[in-house]
């Protein structure tokens, strides 16, 4: 190999794309934001750490479908903490809609977000279902969970204005209605 893809002490190679690797400012008693950063061969930042002068690391890792490049889970873990803080997985239909968004955190509560379209891919739903309910169900206020539970629809007219927001929990429905004004000739 070049030396632009130099290898690590683990054999691997470490791709040079040019790409920053860190960043430092002069700010007293900061020292550094990020102290490492690493890409994929594409150049989509793979692993953050951020620490600053006398403080505990963060780090931030992704990951991406292979074919598609999308992010297919995001993770989050601090220095001190003794698993990850946020752990999202995502999931997409085949043209490219985010279809649900898991968090599995090892620390803290789970929470997974379910999400439809209409025709003309347009969020139609949004809703957050109990643990041991899919979101292949069909949304209802009995199923409701997580630690911020919601449940929405929206209708659109045929040129693609918000004509409708439902909100649904428990207690009922609250409706708005919205109306555009009609244009001057």
């Amino acid at each position: 190999m070049s030396d632009r893809c130099p290898r690590t002490a683990d054999g691997t190679f470490r791709l040079t794309l040019g790409l920053p690797t860190g960043l430092t400012t002069t700010a007293t008693g900061v020292g550094s934001y990020v102290t490492k950063q690493l890409y994929t061969a594409y150049g989509e930042p793979t692993v953050t750490t951020r620490k600053t002068a006398g403080g505990e690391y963060v780090e931030d890792a992704t990951y991406y479908d292979l074919t598609t490049r999308r992010i297919t889970h995001n993770s989050i873990k601090a220095e001190s903490a003794t698993g990850t803080m946020s752990d999202r997985n995502y999931r997409y239909d085949d043209i490219g809609n985010i279809t649900s968004i898991a968090d599995l955190p090892e620390l803290g509560s789970a929470d997974t977000q379910c999400f439809r379209y209409d025709a003309l891919r347009r969020l139609a739903s949004a809703w957050t279902p109990r643990a041991d309910v899919s979101c292949e169900t069909a949304p209802s206020a009995a199923n409701l969970g997580g630690p911020a539970a919601y449940w929405q629809d929206w209708t659109y007219d045929e040129i693609g204005n918000r004509r409708q927001e439902v909100d649904h929990t428990a207690s009922g429905t609250t409706t708005r209605t919205y109306a555009v004004p009609t244009p001057r000739g």
